[in-house]
């Protein structure tokens, strides 16, 4: 017994080492897209507010995933806004799933060499090394919570008592609130009871031993599907049943049979060789196996409904992929065996080659790490000129974006400035109302793609005629708009956000023009461009989804300083017909919107 425990804590050991030396460069990381709204969300909001945010499915518009709120609320606690801190704790979640695969692995094949190679190469596996690196993904805590239930629930199955019970079903309940995918564990469970432990139970006993999960699988599915028929997977993404489930789980299984890459046909060739393997081995009743290729199949079966360019990501294998590993441990225990009967130098030969095949994994990831975070600080030096020309701002500052083409640039700027200093954009499609903050910026990008900036004047004497809300034609609404200011130099930009919704579908895509007229009605400065968010033309904006759309009106040089009106409206580009502007009787009464007066300065 002693002696296992030393080769236990050993190969702990190594596999902790070896997976920090694979991941050193996932330090350097940072933030990157999502990674800044939990950040954001754990740094501004009060304890009460986070609770409610992440635990009440009724305010859930992504997913119903609270134990990762609770994740990020602690890693806010302890690490603020670095992000090295943040880093490390995924990747000591990631090395406590290859210490529980490893310790798994050894209590079910009874060989804890099959778990130690298993865990190895799952710890330095560059498939889905993105997992580890994006802090946004919830895969490394919700396999830890997976595998712990499993565990746990060995340890019920083997031993009984009320409390083991109780502490596998706490660990499912956690699990649940992880991700979706945890949601297949009842199952799981119940073949790790029947085939693998295989102790005699009545079908009173099961039905009584599995009530509770049915019971908590039951209220999750609730609060999920209340979340997911609303959220950004079913509505933006494209998540549901459909002809492309059959080529997802065609490339799924192409990637599970080899992780590290063949191109067809050489993966399809691959792949038939190892379902042949998993037929003979449910020819052959091996339970253990056929527990095995059961797991890895129940793990994949959230992930087919995504489209194919959300599929193609082996981050979403981060469970599955185990199995594959623990497959080509099996496999390589049985060439090690061999080898140690045909002659005793040929031992060596199986540990110089995990050896390699360990330190290539290394390489990739170090490879794929330093790519990854050349990537994300890409992103965060466009905004560098911003945060140059402004160290500081002052409390209750608006930063607002036309078109900054970031993701999560909300959190960015809490990152820099804290939680005293907000930001908005176009991209968010929020009604903001620049003069409701003691200051406000309004930054575009100019002709040279460089940043400039105007400061929001405290009054806005500019009206609309007609006033909005305004009703056209077609099923759009235009709700309102704002502006910097309604004065504007020779040389500068003129700036107006107006605020548009789409009430039923909209049948052509249209272009928005507009015009800056003098007294005369000559057109001074104009500018027409197709009415996009997020590039969504109009025929796909979502149902009574607000899409705020920014106007950037160069003003040259020439212009006389004086009064001026700005015409905005809609047209057919097909056509160049106006989209007209009805009443409440559907009669028809005008073709433009004038924003005046608009006045033009030295």
């Amino acid at each position: 017994m002693n002696s296992t425990r030393k080769w236990t804590l050993a190969s702990a050991l190594v596999i902790v080492c070896v997976g920090l030396v694979a991941f050193r460069n996932a330090l350097d990381i940072g933030f990157w897209t999502d990674d800044y709204l939990f950040l954001e969300t754990a740094g501004r909001l009060s304890w009460q507010e986070y609770v409610r945010e992440y635990f009440d499915p009724r305010v859930q518009w992504h997913w119903y995933r609270p134990m990762q709120g609770l994740l990020w609320w602690f890693g806010y606690a302890l690490f603020g806004v670095a992000p090295t801190g943040y880093h490390l704790a995924q990747i000591l979640l990631h090395l406590a799933n290859s210490l529980l695969l490893f310790a798994l692995t050894a209590r079910v094949a009874r060989r804890w060499r099959v778990g130690l190679l298993a865990a190895l190469l799952y710890a330095t596996l560059p498939a889905h090394s993105l997992a580890v690196f994006w802090l946004g993904v919830a895969d490394p805590l919700a396999v830890v919570l997976f595998l712990l239930t499993l565990w746990l629930w060995f340890d019920y199955l083997e031993l009984e008592g009320a409390a083991r019970y109780a502490l596998a079903y706490a660990a499912f309940v956690a699990a649940l609130g992880s991700k979706e995918v945890c949601a297949v564990l009842p199952i799981v469970l119940f073949l790790a009871d029947r085939w693998v432990v295989a102790k005699p139970a009545s079908l009173r006993r099961l039905t009584m031993r599995y009530a509770w999960f049915a019971l908590g699988l039951a209220v999750y599915g609730l609060l999920e599907w209340n979340v997911l028929t609303r959220g950004v997977f079913t509505r933006q993404l494209g998540y549901g049943l459909g002809g492309h489930i059959l080529d997802s789980l065609r490339h799924h299984l192409t990637v599970l049979a080899f992780p590290w890459g063949l191109e067809p046909p050489w993966s399809y060739a691959w792949l038939a060789v190892v379902l042949m393997l998993c037929a003979y081995a449910a020819y052959r009743r091996e339970r253990r196996a056929l527990f095995l290729g059961a797991v890895m199949l129940l793990t994949l079966l959230p992930i087919l409904p995504f489209q194919a360019n959300m599929a193609a990501a082996p981050r979403y294998l981060y469970l599955p992929l185990m199995g594959s590993m623990i497959g080509v441990a099996l496999l390589a225990d049985k060439v090690f065996t061999a080898a140690r009967h045909l002659h005793r130098l040929a031992v060596s030969a199986p540990a110089l080659l995990v050896a390699l095949v360990l330190a290539w994994h290394g390489g990739l990831i170090a490879e794929d790490a330093i790519s990854f975070a050349g990537t994300a600080r890409v992103e965060r030096l466009k905004f560098r000129p911003v945060f140059q020309q402004h160290p500081t701002l002052a409390p209750g500052t608006l930063l607002y974006f036309i078109e900054p083409d970031f993701r999560e640039l909300s959190g960015l700027i809490f990152a820099r400035y804290g939680k005293t200093v907000r930001a908005d954009s176009t991209d968010t499609g929020h009604l903001v109302r620049l003069r409701d903050y003691p200051a406000a910026l309004v930054l575009y990008r100019d002709e040279r793609n460089e940043w400039r900036e105007q400061t929001v004047t405290a009054e806005m004497n500019a009206r609309a005629a007609p006033s909005p809300p305004l009703a056209f034609a077609e099923p759009l609404v235009l709700e309102g708009f704002d502006a910097a200011s309604h004065r504007a130099k020779r040389g500068d930009a003129l700036i107006v956000i107006l605020y548009w919704r789409a009430n039923s579908p909209v049948g052509k895509d249209y272009t928005l023009f507009a015009h800056l007229v003098d007294a005369a009605g000559r057109t001074v400065a104009g500018n027409d461009c197709p009415l996009l968010q997020d590039e969504r033309p109009t025929t796909r904006w979502r149902l009574g989804e607000l899409v705020a759309e920014g106007i950037v009106l160069p003003i040259d040089a020439g212009v006389a300083p004086g009064e001026y009106q700005l015409q905005v409206g809609l047209y057919d580009p097909a056509t160049l017909q106006r989209l007209l502007i009805v009443d409440a009787r559907g009669q028809p009464f005008a073709d433009k919107v004038i924003l005046a007066p608009i006045e033009i300065v030295e």
